[in-house]
């Protein structure tokens, strides 16, 4: 298994997260990317050939996520979970045509993301 991480400003609790996962994971299978082209060319990459690839996607907001849905046909082979800013229905609408298995929202913490990214991995470990 792969992971994919996006996130534009990697604040206190996005780092957290990605150490966390860098941690779980052996053979440094773990890629993260700062700005759309960089992740758009990671998508299109072959994959290195372990099984299904899991795409962590931060969208501090409604532009980031317009932004990533403009790519959203690159992600149709990839298990998304999403993590929003905060709760809004007309965001978390529109972060739900990126088909993720999970959005999660960073006004919370991401203990609730970081479970569900840990049964993902499990799963397919």
């Amino acid at each position: 298994m792969d992971f994919f991480i996006y996130v534009k400003n990697m604040g206190r609790a996005a780092k957290g997260l990605c150490q966390r996962i860098d941690s779980c994971l052996p053979d440094k299978r773990t890629e993260t990317f700062h700005s759309l082209g960089q992740l758009a060319s990671g998508l299109c990459r072959p994959s290195s050939g372990r099984g299904e690839t899991i795409a962590l996607l931060f969208a501090d907001d409604h532009q980031e996520l317009a932004r990533l849905l403009s790519i959203r046909d690159l992600l149709d082979d990839f298990r998304i979970v999403l993590v929003l800013p905060e709760y809004h229905k007309e965001l978390v609408s529109l972060g739900h045509q990126l088909r993720p298995r999970f959005v999660g929202f960073a006004e919370g913490g991401l203990e609730d993301v970081a479970a569900v990214l840990q049964k993902m991995m499990k799963k397919h470990l």
